[in-house]
């Protein structure tokens, strides 16, 4: 999502991205905080957790560190479309029998 956003800057002169994958405890996101103030930097995630996305929004707002969570408004408005909790883990709940095949989720784009 940030590669293809960035694409909307092109005279931006970015330099590195980094990603941090498997985020799983309060130390990494404080050090991951951190690490964007020193580096004059941004921070766009995907956590799964509410509870860590909020500390994660939290200690960005503490640090002013600008922010963006894509993942929970999505959670949130598929919880309200299907009146249903989401699991809130990292992966969902599915297991491999669960998952739908690949063609399912290819739509042809209509204008």
């Amino acid at each position: 999502i940030s590669c293809k956003a960035l694409k909307q800057f092109p005279k931006a002169k970015v330099q590195q991205i980094t990603c941090c994958p498997g985020v799983k405890s309060l130390q990494e996101i404080d050090h991951i905080v951190q690490e964007a103030l020193r580096r004059n930097g941004v921070i766009i995630y995907t956590l799964a957790s509410p509870g860590m996305s909020r500390f994660l929004r939290q200690q960005c707002e503490r640090a002013k560190v600008p922010y963006a969570d894509v993942f929970q408004p999505v959670v949130i408005a598929l919880k309200r479309y299907l009146d249903y909790p989401p699991v809130g883990v990292a992966g969902g709940h599915y297991s491999k029998e669960d998952r739908l095949p690949a063609k399912s989720l290819e739509l042809p784009w209509e204008e």
